[in-house]
């Protein structure tokens, strides 16, 4: 049973190397040589949580919130780095909003005419209505516009000689 479950560990841990990357394991690696000790301690000095902060670059509010992690599932995995909030470039919008947006542009802003983004704006508001979608932000269409490669806005809009 052991060697099994030791396999199984084994497995979990590269599985979850190969998930994390081998940067942020070794990020987690380092945390747990540092805080493995503290968490055997019953009780923390205010010296021990420091020179582990200043060891580990983290402030004592971090340090304490891996240390309750680490505590409450002492695996190295618990003491991988995790970012908050949404990831870069991730889209709220939804597959057909997202798809409807990027076809007004196609079809409407990048026109020989050069509309105006607020001309863009109302075009999205209209084809969004005319579906019962929520219409999506000005910014939203705004940097989606802007987000269009150069080369194709030209050669849509001026020809393919020009571009």
């Amino acid at each position: 049973m052991f060697a099994t479950k030791f396999v199984l560990d084994l497995n979990a841990k590269v599985a979850t190397m190969e998930i994390a990357g081998e940067a942020a394991w070794g990020v987690a690696l380092h945390r747990e040589t540092v805080i493995r000790p503290l968490a055997e301690q019953p009780r923390l000095s205010a010296e021990s949580i420091a020179e582990a902060g200043y060891q580990l670059g983290l402030s004592r509010s971090v340090l304490y919130k891996l240390l309750q992690r680490y505590r409450r599932r002492p695996q190295t995995s618990s003491l991988l780095p995790w970012k908050r909030g949404r990831k870069p470039n991730e889209s709220l919008l939804g597959d057909e909003r997202e798809a409807l947006l990027n076809t007004c542009i196609d079809e409407f802003y990048l026109r020989p005419e050069r509309p105006s983004l607020a001309a863009l704006q109302l075009e999205v508001r209209r084809r969004f209505a005319e579906r019962a979608l929520a219409v999506s932000n000005y910014r939203t269409v705004r940097r989606r516009a802007e987000a269009v490669d150069a080369r194709t806005a030209i050669r849509r809009r001026d020809g393919a000689k020009r571009a």
